[in-house]
């Protein structure tokens, strides 16, 4: 009998191996332990958002992807700068397209 932990690792290692799939990189790039290139530290960061939306822990998803909690959490709030960052910039293009035409 799988216990619920088990089921929710399941379901994490699965939505991580679509990530992986979707954003065209190596599972073992996501949990790596090395500081890589900037593209995958971002991947990283937006994946520790995804699966804490999804309601894993930062524990949880630290001890699947060989990361403490706490870098979890900074990676999470690194993509939400990020985010809020990029809409902030499309907002003023947008709002600076109107004002040309």
């Amino acid at each position: 009998m799988i216990d619920q932990k088990e089921v929710k690792n399941i379901r994490m290692h699965e939505y991580v191996r679509e990530f992986c799939d979707e954003h065209n990189v190596e599972f073992t790039s996501i949990t790596e332990r090395r500081r890589n290139r900037n593209w995958v530290i971002q991947l990283r960061q937006k994946l520790f958002y995804e699966l804490h939306i999804r309601g894993h822990s930062l524990p949880e998803i630290g001890a699947f992807l060989n990361r403490d909690h706490t870098t979890v959490l900074w990676g999470k709030r690194q993509h939400l700068k990020r985010i809020t960052k990029e809409n902030r910039r499309e907002k003023r293009r947008k709002r600076n397209e109107l004002r040309s035409t």
